[in-house]
């Protein structure tokens, strides 16, 4: 299942790309201010650093070198501080929205290409009807706000990953090449999961179907599917639990890779320092 994953993501891709490309003004954008926040939160030492030099050492050395020779230093970098802090807070405001604003189109074609497809077909019966409402609204709601948190955290991790997997090989390429094992081992068992919980939402759609399908039918006045409706919204809970389960499980196991991968970095970085080999 884990291998079939990449293939299917690329077909889901392929369909909506001429989606993508019509609302790819708000994806670089949204991309763009990931950038900025990556760069405020790397820089987000610097004047600290600053302000610690001025008060331990009594004396300019390093950062506080930077700023200018009138005035207090520390106001100084106090002020640059504030600057980073709202550079990154206009940035962000401007990633979520640009990321929100993307998603909303990209789901709101999604729906409107389903609809299509469904008025070129036969005309469905009850039963037939409450499963395809259920279908279209439950899974485009889903793609929408899942596609927002996916975007904003690829890129910034994905813009963290790059730049320490860059500077690791330039400082020594044994760190550099451990680092990126570990974080193609994280993206398997990110698949795999991803996978694993698709697998199991197919089950869990066919239930909130099930669900749709029994209220049109208690709508319309059968009290058999009125007697049923608690035991079906009963299981489509069970299903959606079961999914959120299987999403933590693989956070976690994502997470114990990156402290690994971490840790012997430093355990290599550290011997390598000590053999001056570094």
């Amino acid at each position: 299942m884990g291998g079939r994953f990449p293939v299917r993501l690329a077909r889901v891709v392929r369909r909506l790309w001429p989606s993508i490309r019509r609302h790819r003004r708000l994806l670089v954008t949204g991309t763009v201010g990931t950038l900025f926040v990556v760069a405020c939160r790397l820089a987000y030492p610097w004047p600290l650093r600053g302000v610690l030099e001025v008060a331990f050492k009594h004396r300019h050395s390093g950062v506080a070198d930077l700023v200018p020779g009138n005035g207090d230093p520390v106001l100084w970098l106090g002020a640059a501080f504030l600057a980073i802090v709202l550079i990154q807070g206009m940035a962000e405001l401007v990633q979520r929205v640009s990321f929100a604003r993307f998603s909303i189109g990209l789901a709101r074609d999604v729906r409107a290409e389903a609809l299509a497809g469904i008025a070129r077909g036969p005309s469905p019966d009850g039963d037939e009807a409450g499963d395809l409402i259920a279908r279209i609204i439950g899974d485009t709601a889903r793609f929408k706000s899942g596609l927002k948190g996916v975007l904003i955290r690829l890129t910034q991790n994905g813009t963290f990953f790059v730049g320490v997997a860059v500077a690791l090989l330039l400082m020594d390429t044994l760190l550099g090449v451990v680092f990126l094992t570990g974080g193609t081992l994280i993206l398997i068992v990110a698949g795999v999961g991803a996978a694993r919980v698709s697998r199991v939402s197919k089950r869990l759609r066919k239930k909130e179907g099930d669900l749709a399908s029994r209220m049109h039918a208690s709508l319309a006045g059968d009290v058999e599917h009125l007697a049923e409706l608690d035991d079906t919204e009963r299981r489509a809970g069970q299903a959606e639990a079961k999914t959120t389960r299987m999403e933590g499980l693989t956070i976690l196991a994502v997470h114990a890779l990156l402290g690994v991968t971490v840790v012997s970095v430093l355990a290599l970085g550290g011997d390598a320092v000590r053999s001056g080999r570094m």
